[in-house]
């Protein structure tokens, strides 16, 4: 399903490409409804990382076939790689999610801007995501906001501050873990709606009962990059088939209780 999901995403990539060529001027914004914005399938294929910082920058300007020529003819001229090059091939997207704990992804082309994010699409939707566990060195992590979505085209911001813990450093940066009990909060956000009165309901922003999506988007702009070393999730149990198994299992128990009766003439 993951590599389905990139090749998907490269061709949705390439034919956006032969719009957005006949505009004046190449930016993000030009780009931002054609670009992929799935990068790495997760170690285990049970997710892809999704982000929409682009590895490089967009050209400034609209570049003819003439002038894609000559700027590849002088890429190809060099021997030996960039300074650029060697930062970007030692912090790729996939050390986000390849399990690995002494690897991680930076964002090498620029610092994080207002309105950036990063995430996981789980491939599959989720009855009941329970947690949430960031590895990362950016020391903005709890001012991002966590979204949901179950289609990826609306999104829920989950109201939950992380569990902390500091893990070790990195180039003078702590390296911390962040857990977000999103099963919690979720629960406590149906209770808050299912609270208001009944005239409400309808125009109430209620969150997804079924979650795919979930993302880090930053309201900010930071003078620093994202730092990255491992995003994962925990899906448990549904909260009504725990409920539905404790009800069954009560019941069992019930019924295997030896029945008592009392003998005539005691």
């Amino acid at each position: 399903l993951a590599l389905k999901l990139l090749l998907e995403q490269s061709i949705k990539m390439r034919d956006g490409l032969q719009r957005v060529s006949k505009v004046g001027k190449v930016t993000n914004q030009t780009l931002a409804a054609i670009r992929p914005d799935a990068y790495s399938s997760c170690a285990s294929d049970r997710c892809v990382l999704i982000s929409n910082i682009p590895a490089v920058d967009p050209p400034s300007r609209h570049m003819d076939g003439s002038m894609i020529g000559m700027r590849l003819h002088e890429l190809l001229q060099r021997e030996v790689p960039t300074q650029e090059c060697d930062v970007f091939k030692a912090h790729q997207y996939h050390y986000a999610v390849d399990g690995n704990d002494a690897t991680q992804w930076v964002t090498t082309n620029a610092n994080v801007s207002d309105g950036d994010y990063y995430g996981l699409d789980m491939l599959k939707l989720h009855k009941d995501l329970q947690n949430v566990t960031v590895l990362a060195a950016h020391p903005f992590q709890e001012k991002m906001v966590l979204e949901v979505s179950m289609g990826g085209y609306s999104w829920y911001p989950v109201p939950v501050v992380p569990r902390t813990k500091l893990r070790s450093s990195w180039r003078g940066f702590a390296v911390s873990s962040f857990t977000y009990d999103l099963s919690d909060a979720l629960a406590a956000a149906w209770q808050r709606v299912l609270e208001l009165p009944s005239k409400h309901h309808k125009s109430a922003v209620t969150p997804p009962l079924y979650i795919r999506y979930l993302r880090f988007r930053a309201t900010d702009d930071y003078l620093l990059p994202l730092i990255v070393f491992d995003v994962d999730f925990h899906v448990g149990e549904a909260l009504d088939t725990v409920a539905s198994n404790k009800a069954l299992n009560a019941q069992r128990r019930i019924e295997r209780r030896p029945s008592t009766f009392a003998l005539p003439g005691n």
